[in-house]
């Protein structure tokens, strides 16, 4: 019974990550890349488009010299598991759209 169980949750679980994709998030800048050689698994592009949003925002907020780096050229290059450019995302972009709706 236990075994059964156990079973049906390795064949969901196993279900569950087959739908999910994973996408690399490289920050780009004009000196070079930054690869992210991890990657997180995600359901779709929506959500990787946000979580995209989400990072920019994210750096641009910890950075010490706030309003004085300019971001223009700096952008967050989401590639999938095959190697192929979902997203790319200038950090200018993101702060303008912020800047607009405060």
């Amino acid at each position: 019974m236990v075994r059964a169980g156990f079973l049906l949750l390795r064949q969901l679980a196993s279900r569950i990550t087959k739908a999910m994709r994973r996408y690399f998030f490289h920050l780009r800048a004009p000196g070079g890349l930054s690869p992210d050689q991890v990657g997180i698994l995600l359901p779709d592009q929506a959500v990787v488009m946000n979580e995209a949003v989400k990072a920019v925002r994210d750096i641009v907020r910890a950075s010490p010299q706030k309003g004085v780096v300019d971001w223009i050229g700096r952008k967050v290059e989401v590639v999938d598991a095959d190697g192929e450019t979902i997203l790319l995302l200038p950090f200018d972009k993101v702060a303008l759209a912020d800047d607009l709706n405060r």
